[in-house]
Parts: C-alpha cells; structure tokens; sequence
C-alpha cells in the first residue's frame, strides 16, 4: 500500500509540474466578466492551444481548483485585468503561463504583453 502511495505522490507532483509548464501566445478575442462571480476574469486568445477546450482564467484568490492552484490577490488580479485590457484594445500579442485544469480551462499564472 506504501508504494502505491509513494507513486501516487510522485505522478501528482511529476503531473503539476507538467501543467505550470504550458504556455500560449496569441491575441485576446474575447473578455467575459460574469456577474455572479466577482473573483474571476474569463478570456480567449487566437490561437487557443488545443488542450484548453473552454476559456483561460485568472482569478483574485486562493485556492485548488480542479487540479490548479491559484495564488491571486486583489492586487494582481486588478494588475492583470487591466493588461488583459489594454492588450485587448490594442490587438497586442500576450504570452500566457498556465495550468491545464481538469474542466479544459487554463488558470493563468503568469501573463506577459509583447
């Protein structure tokens, strides 16, 4: 029973690390801000990497969700808001670090404006 244990700890670990990895430039093509959750920002970007079937997020708290961990706060969500918008307005490419979530959506760790 240990050793399955043990192996099911290194596969998780061996399995987070993969997903942190995945990274997507493209251009922003849509903005959703949905009104009945105050903590989270939805985008797509074109290209969408085919592993992420839904939307991108980036969220203002901690937290696991579905097989990603969130680190946000208010001020790095508002940071990131504001980036997503003006690469939005301005067509400009972004980079993306994310987490492949088990739902086809990618958490955003990190974001980056070319």
């Amino acid at each position: 029973m240990k050793k399955w244990k043990f192996l099911s700890l290194i596969l998780f670990t061996f399995g987070s690390q993969m997903s942190l990895a995945d990274t997507a430039k493209g251009t922003i093509t849509n903005l959703r801000s949905p009104s009945y959750e105050t903590v989270t920002v939805y985008f797509k970007i074109d290209p969408m990497p085919q592993g992420v079937t839904q939307r991108f997020y980036v969220r203002s708290d901690q937290g696991s969700y579905a097989g990603c961990i969130s680190s946000g706060s208010e001020g790095t969500f508002n940071r990131t808001y504001s980036m997503l918008l003006t690469a939005k307005a301005s067509t400009q490419k972004i980079t993306v670090d994310y987490c492949l979530d088990t739902n086809g959506y990618g958490l955003v760790n990190f974001i980056e404006m070319e």
